[in-house]
């Protein structure tokens, strides 16, 4: 398979997206050739039939609002009458998919796309009218009804997030993630606060990583410190900043538990990393219900400070075998089995594609 694809970032140092590039490392291996088209250029692997080409965040210097993005269909006319590609992979970055459609239409491509957020707008509607097919994590990651849809669940290193020869949980609760008001840290510092009212004689620790990607994430993380300091928590909560992947595994071989309130609807994949690494989790995404539900008390429906902070101690209570939170990421949302899943629906789309 000769397989174009685009993705933001290649990057495994990114704050936020580092398992792109390991994503194309593994789809790699399942092509003759790989093309990755991407906006940021990193530290990926280096792999003889995978090359990397960049594009500029603004095509033409101008904005992709005002239709830049569209002229990408000449820029890259030469590239697909060379390449010969067979099909495209759009992963997160879903409007190159109604972009580039004059382009991938002309060469007769089958266009995949990954999509995974709770939120559903104009343009994801005409990215699936312009692909072939589509896939997604779970059915609260991409909210239509379609036939072109496939539920393949994450993609979910196993191999770097894995249960440590010794894991040795302290009274540290963490959580890992963008700094931003969707991920609900305010609510996060609330629980952490009711707690230690509940269990004073811990010394629980609350220790936060990620970034802050916008203006508005700056603004929220300032709200957060301020709270901290206003609850007078800052001795027991510590922002740290971003971290990179290969550093995350370390955090969870400390953590007595992954706290997660986020309101995005999708599968955040702090949560997962958590459980292949045999931390126990509380989180009140939706995306987790049916994962979580042989797992009492993981997954939490309740909203208060009090009843989260409560669902902490019950969690902890249940005193769960690492093996059987791995267990829950390994058999259905490994990288190695979603990367399959994507194979076998490309492979599909071209040998439809070859028979017309």
């Amino acid at each position: 398979m000769r397989l174009l694809a685009f993705t933001f970032v290649m990057d495994q140092d990114d704050p936020v997206l580092p398992h792109q590039a390991l994503w194309m490392a593994e789809l790699a291996r399942h092509c003759t050739q790989l093309t990755v088209i991407t906006e940021k250029a990193g530290r990926y692997p280096q792999l003889d039939n995978m090359k990397v080409i960049t594009i500029p965040v603004r095509p033409f210097g101008i904005p992709k609002r005002f239709g830049s993005a569209w002229a990408l269909n000449v820029t890259l006319y030469p590239l697909l009458r060379r390449e010969k590609f067979d099909a495209v992979f759009i992963h997160m970055t879903h409007m190159w998919t109604y972009r580039l459609w004059p382009l991938f239409h002309l060469f007769h491509l089958p266009i995949l796309f990954w999509y995974a957020h709770g939120s559903v707008s104009w343009h994801l509607r005409l990215a699936l009218k312009a692909a072939q097919a589509a896939v997604t994590s779970t059915p609260e990651s991409l909210r239509l009804t379609c036939p072109k849809i496939s539920i393949i669940g994450h993609g979910i290193n196993t191999d770097t997030f894995a249960i440590p020869a010794e894991r040795a949980p302290l009274k540290e609760i963490i959580y890992i993630g963008r700094m931003s008001q969707r991920k609900r840290i305010l609510e996060v510092i609330a629980a952490f606060d009711r707690l230690r009212a509940i269990d004073p004689a811990s010394n629980w620790q609350l220790k936060l990583y990620g970034p802050t990607l916008t203006a508005d994430d700056s603004a929220y993380l300032t709200q957060c410190t301020e709270d901290v300091w206003q609850r007078g928590l800052q001795d027991s909560v510590h922002f740290n900043g971003p971290i990179q992947h290969e550093q995350m595994p370390a955090l969870y071989k400390t953590a007595a538990i992954h706290l997660s309130l986020s309101d995005t609807g999708s599968m955040d994949k702090t949560v997962l990393e958590a459980l292949a690494c045999g931390c126990p989790v509380l989180t009140s995404n939706p995306a987790f219900q049916t994962l979580l539900s042989n797992t009492p008390g993981q997954y939490t429906t309740t909203d208060t400070p009090e009843q989260i902070a409560r669902g902490i101690i019950d969690v902890l209570a249940h005193n769960y075998p690492p093996h059987e939170l791995r267990k829950l990421v390994t058999d259905n949302h490994s990288l190695p089995h979603c990367i399959e899943r994507i194979t076998a629906i490309l492979t599909d789309l071209i040998n439809k594609q070859k028979a017309h």
